[in-house]
This record gives C-alpha cells, structure tokens and sequence, in this order.
C-alpha cells in the first residue's frame, strides 16, 4: 500500500529571505545571483563501490544554461555519510564495483537540501515554496541503473528511494524477467505519480543490465558526460537519447545485449522537493520493500527549469 507522505514545508521563508538580504550588505558577503533565464537546476545522487570494496554514495547539486552547447555554470560534489541497517548484510566487491543485497539490509543517508545547496554554489533556486514545479521535458531528469534482481523473486524492488524530493528508483521483477521502473510524483508528497519503465530482460541470460530511464534527451547526455555519471553504458546511447528523447517525451534505454531495447512514451508535468529529506538505497518505507540482488553503479537525477 502507497501512503501519502508529508512535505516539509518551508515555514521560515520570508524570515530567511530578510536574513539573506540583510547579509548580502555586509562587507565580504557574497549574495547568491540570478540564473540566466531558462538555466536548468538539477542534483544528483548516486551509488558505487570503490576499487576498496567500499560503498560510496555522492551528491551534486549544479545549475547550467540551456543552449547550444549546453554549459555547466557551477557545481559542487558531496559525499554523503550513510548507515547500513536492517537484520541482514551487504557484501560489497571491489573488484566488480558491485553490491550483493540480501533482500534484509539497506543504505539509509540524508539528502540535503536542494535550496540550501544550488545557494552554496552561487544562484538562487527559484522561490516556489516547498516544492518545483517543473514542466514535462523542460530539464533533463532520469534513473539510471546497472542490476541483477534475485533469480525466483518477484516483485517490486526499490533501488533508490528519495521520496521527500519525489522520485524513486525500483526494479519490477517476475522473478525470471525484470523492468526498471522510475516515479516521479506528479504532486508532490500524495498518490499522484507519473510512472515509467524501460523494456523486459531475462534476468538469467543478462548478468548486471543497464537502464535508463528519463526525458531532456541532449540535457541527459550532457549532464551525465560531464560528471562522468553514465560512463558504464556500453551501447551507443547518446545519439538516440538527442535525436529521439525531445519534447514531452520520456525514452528508456536498456543493454543487456548487443542489440539494446529503446523506446518512447509521453511524459507529465511533475513536482520536486527543495527541503532535502530521507534517502534509502535498497529499501523503501513507504511499501516495506528491500532489494534482493546485485547492483552496480546507478542513481537518480532530477532537474528542472528555471522561471
């Protein structure tokens, strides 16, 4: 069961809006600016094992400006701090860079605030309230994972579950086939969620697939060649992600073999979180679900576009 899930309203705007201002006068104090109109504002999140056999889970918040090329105007990378829990246990291999979950454990993290953060880099996220408002296709936004469900385990398998920001990251499994799927909510903190999936695999025939699903085709690849974030793709990816994914569509692309499986559907308006808030990796509250298999590197990048 889906329960609805409470915002975190900023309750303090106007005050720190004042206080901002009233620091900008002061001599040495730097004021965040406006972005060119347009400019796209984003942070990412994502999941690795390091060559020690470590879990490294890292955030990156950034603004760039919408154009031909598309340019990154500042960023700033964190590593989160991260507690394993649950009754189970994580094997992580340094060697493959992989994770093996035993369907018991999970990562749980804090995710900072995207208002907070866009405002260390230098620029202002545009005041809305607790939430973006961002139109279909006009920022680039995706979920992206390298994953071997569980042979015999159905269901759905939360990946990356960032719920107060509103998306989530999972793999719906039959237990022999598999799917990713990403939620993205149309409304932020309720039942209304734009839902998207990539194509079947047979998960015994294709060890660790790669997925992505997401809109803002030329956005995807460029924000994700220039943190490196989609360098485990194989296939030749960024040119159908640029020619096809335009507009108010949402490609999924996933390569699990020589040939891959691309395709389209329509995307929806949707709602993101700037308040920061809880994330899992492996789990997800709302359901009680965990992760059983193996994963690879993969995360989730929501953007959208200023007024």
């Amino acid at each position: 069961m889906t329960h609805a899930r409470p915002i975190r309203r900023r309750t303090a705007a106007l005050a720190l809006v004042a206080l901002g201002a009233a620091l900008a006068l002061l001599p040495g104090t730097a004021a965040a600016k406006q972005a060119p109109a347009g400019a796209w504002f984003g942070w990412g999140t994502k999941f690795r094992v390091d060559a020690n056999g470590a879990p490294k889970v890292t955030f990156v918040a950034y603004v760039a400006e919408d154009g031909t090329p598309i340019r990154v105007l500042a960023s700033k990378e964190t590593d989160l701090a991260c507690d394993e829990l649950g009754n189970g246990s994580i094997t992580y291999d340094g060697v493959a860079g992989t994770a093996a979950f035993d369907g018991a454990s999970y990562l749980a993290c804090q995710l900072p605030s995207w208002e907070e953060a866009t405002s260390e880099i230098g620029y202002d996220l545009p005041d809305t309230g607790e939430c973006m408002v961002c139109a279909t296709g006009g920022a680039p936004i995706w979920g992206d994972m390298a994953v071997t469900p569980a042979l015999g385990v159905s269901g759905t398998m939360p990946i990356i579950d960032a719920s107060d920001a509103g998306i989530r990251l999972s793999v719906e499994t039959t237990g022999a086939t598999a799917h990713s799927r990403l939620d993205i909510d149309r409304v932020l903190g309720t039942t209304s969620i734009n839902t998207y999936r990539s194509s079947n695999w047979d998960i015994a025939t294709s060890p660790l697939a790669h997925t992505v699903v997401g809109m803002e085709g030329d956005g995807i690849v460029a924000i994700a060649d220039y943190f490196n974030w989609l360098d485990y793709l194989t296939g030749t990816w960024r040119p159908w992600f640029k020619s096809v994914v335009e507009g108010a569509k949402v490609g999924s692309w996933e390569e699990e073999t020589t040939s891959p499986q691309k395709g389209t559907v329509t995307g929806r308006q949707y709602e993101l979180g700037v308040d920061g808030g809880e994330l899992y990796i492996g789990y997800s509250p709302d359901s009680g679900d965990f992760f059983q298999g193996t994963l690879g590197p993969g995360g989730i990048e929501p953007g959208c576009k200023g007024l």
